[in-house]
């Protein structure tokens, strides 16, 4: 695949999408260049490169960067999920489309109901604090008495 002045190809930037990706899920942080150097061995000038073409392209979202600093992504429709849940400002606190409105909270209450499938589904792929957080959801869920997780 031809982009600008590089030449990068199609499995290049699957396997950046694809750890970028694993990071998230795994680490649950938003990668730097260099977390996803490592996974994909693609060295840190041309991912950079792969990463800015894929911005350009609205797949990943720069979060963080800048002269000095490293560059933080995330992918473009997360990065749009998280801002949707942005506070909207005072002005619109009385919204003008009822039909919307309806709509958001039919939205809420399906993430909801999808947020406690995905927590057992996290038994199968995570571990550390993710897990036992997903484990004391589970006996919590199933209503096990004085379900305790300790973070610390």
């Amino acid at each position: 695949m031809k982009v600008g002045s590089k030449n990068y190809s199609g499995v290049e930037y699957k396997k950046v999408m694809e750890a970028v990706r694993d990071h998230i899920f795994q680490t649950h942080n938003f990668p730097q260049v260099a977390d996803i150097v490592k996974p994909t061995d693609i060295p840190r000038p041309k991912c950079l490169g792969i990463c800015n073409q894929l911005i350009e392209q609205k797949q990943l979202y720069k979060v963080f960067g800048g002269e000095g600093l490293p560059t933080i992504v995330l992918p473009y429709d997360m990065m749009q999920m998280v801002l949707r849940t942005q506070a909207k400002p005072k002005w619109m606190a009385k919204p003008s489309f009822k039909e919307k409105s309806k709509l958001d909270r039919e939205i809420e209450n399906l993430n909801s109901k999808v947020a406690e499938y995905e927590m057992f589904e996290r038994l199968l792929y995570t571990t550390d604090i993710p897990l036992e957080e997903a484990v004391a959801f589970a006996l919590d869920w199933l209503d096990f008495q004085d379900v305790k997780h300790y973070k610390e």
